[in-house]
């Protein structure tokens, strides 16, 4: 968090007591019907592409998200909205770059995981969350805050964490006309962009990194390789169990390697998909510029370990057929 960050932080958090019973009139106001929109949740493995999916999809489409200044009035979230939609508007963020995920360096419009907004409602731990494991009148309260953000602006609202990858039941039940986005890649270029990211944020490649599992306590006890090999295949293997509690027609799955070379065409598609219309500024030049690399980044004896480990799961059974 930048410092201009950090005392923003503080302002939203000790006035949020004064601003919180206007909120809750306003949340009334339009978060009582139905979302006039809706509300996406791009999911996948950790390191799949989905904070560059989530960023192309913020920029190129009108839709509202949780950025970097919602974020800090977690509190208060739908006065964090209001805020950023009167600095902002419609304006683009133009953020592309992030460092495992987080945004924070990236300016007050970048995109932001929301983490800290969403543990206010939500467990830090366990990340799989079934039916009827979170209480109704926190799962109203949530869905009247976005349902009144959503309606207030009248576009459709994104979400990139990637706990919901284990949260989908609890999507299905809050959220009734969510949409769903599933970013896959090959697993190898997953597996050592985990790997990376463990030795990036601990110096060690056997602490487990981001999303955990139904199993993760089983996995780890296993060797590093196998530990990744295993979080990328059983976070997986949840989503596309749990896709089956949504209509087909809300179901949209992208290919990591394919964003590259259609990346126009690509977030056209998506957007009719969440009924948003293209924001009204030129792109081409950003478009032209999304590169999409899978190259070995670890030395051959760590490739061959997670290949290895990789060639233990059967990845034919996580085959899905959304377009």
């Amino acid at each position: 968090m930048t410092i201009d960050q950090f005392l923003i932080r503080r302002f939203f958090k000790y006035t949020s007591t004064m601003v919180r019973p206007i909120e809750k009139l306003i949340i009334e106001k339009y978060g009582k019907n139905d979302a006039d929109f809706p509300i996406l949740f791009i999911v996948g493995a950790p390191r799949s592409g989905s904070t560059l999916l989530y960023q192309l999809l913020t920029n190129y489409l009108q839709v509202k998200y949780i950025d970097n200044l919602t974020n800090n009035s977690r509190e208060t979230p739908y006065w964090g909205a209001w805020l950023s939609n009167l600095f902002f508007n419609d304006k683009t963020h133009g953020n592309f770059s992030s460092s495992y995920g987080k945004t924070h360096s990236a300016g007050l419009h970048a995109p932001a995981e929301g983490g800290a907004l969403w543990y206010q409602w939500l467990p830090t731990y366990p990340h799989f969350i079934d039916f009827n494991d979170i209480d109704k009148n926190t799962e109203n309260r949530i869905l009247r805050i976005f349902n009144a953000i959503i309606n207030r602006y009248h576009q459709p609202f994104i979400i990139k964490n990637l706990h919901f990858s284990q949260r989908l039941r609890f999507v299905a039940e809050t959220f009734h006309n969510a949409k769903i986005l599933f970013i896959r890649r090959d697993p190898f270029y997953i597996a050592q962009s985990i790997y990376n990211a463990r030795v990036a944020n601990f110096n060690d490649p056997n602490v487990w990194w981001s999303t955990y599992p139904r199993n993760s306590n089983e996995l780890k006890a296993l060797p590093y390789d196998d530990q990744i090999a295993g979080q990328i295949y059983y976070t997986e293997h949840q989503i596309i169990n749990d896709l089956k509690y949504y209509d087909a027609r809300n179901v949209s799955v992208v290919q990591y390697e394919h964003i590259a070379g259609k990346t126009d065409s690509l977030l056209q598609q998506l957007g009719v998909f969440i009924q948003a219309e293209r924001r009204n500024t030129n792109q081409e030049e950003l478009m032209n510029s999304v590169t999409v690399r899978n190259t070995q980044k670890v030395n051959d004896e760590v490739a061959k370990a997670l290949t290895k480990a990789l060639k233990k799961f059967n990845w034919a059974k996580l085959e899905v057929n959304y377009e």
